[in-house]
């Protein structure tokens, strides 16, 4: 799980009255600065991690998201529990568990944007098992014949496969953390006016 904590200076003196509402205005919080690292995670990933960005948003299957209020201010936790987020901020090594192979999309396999065209090796049928060297192999399909017979690779096939840290949400949490403050405020600030206009539209 990848796991971030946002600490937020806000100006809670105006709140005092209002303790019971601290929930609620957390929530409401929270919820903007979570849309603020979503969108920042947006312009820090490769478009084709989309769902990673998704993950992070409010009402994803994937998201986690608690706060507090602190003796200056705020804290919020965010969370994914998308099962690549935390990798794909610090790297590591992934290895075949469930199966000899890790099978890696490459050439007609991939759409022109680097996406999967299809779920898996096993939705393409007729592709052909070649072993290489050093413990690899490929999925690979034969073209032509004769002297131009020659093998289209559709999959690499690994052990494991070194994945190199992006730091999308450490980048994206630096240029939110700049600006948390004066959004959470906002939300405290709105979410207590509305409450204040609605009570004050009720019947005596």
């Amino acid at each position: 799980m990848a796991v971030v904590t946002i600490r937020v200076d806000v100006d809670l003196a105006r709140l005092t009255k209002a303790r019971n509402l601290m929930p609620r205005l957390m929530r409401m919080a929270c919820d903007r600065i979570v849309v603020a690292v979503s969108a920042a995670i947006q312009g820090n990933v490769n478009r084709r991690a989309g769902m990673l960005a998704r993950s992070w948003l409010p009402g994803s299957k994937y998201a986690e998201r608690s706060g507090e209020t602190t003796a200056t201010g705020a804290r919020v936790t965010l969370g994914s529990n998308l099962r690549y987020a935390a990798i794909q901020e610090r790297g590591g090594t992934v290895t075949a568990s469930r199966s000899k192979y890790l099978t890696i999309p490459t050439g007609p396999a991939l759409t022109p944007a680097g996406v999967a065209r299809r779920a898996g090796a096993r939705d393409w049928p007729d592709l052909k098992f070649i072993p290489l060297s050093g413990g690899r192999a490929m999925l690979a399909r034969t073209k032509g014949s004769g002297p131009r017979r020659r093998l289209i690779p559709y999959y690499w096939l690994v052990k494991s496969v070194t994945i190199p840290g992006t730091w999308y949400l450490k980048r994206s949490v630096e240029a939110v953390e700049r600006q948390a403050g004066a959004i959470a405020q906002a939300a405290f600030d709105e979410g207590l006016a509305m409450i204040v206009l609605r009570k004050a539209g009720e019947p005596d």
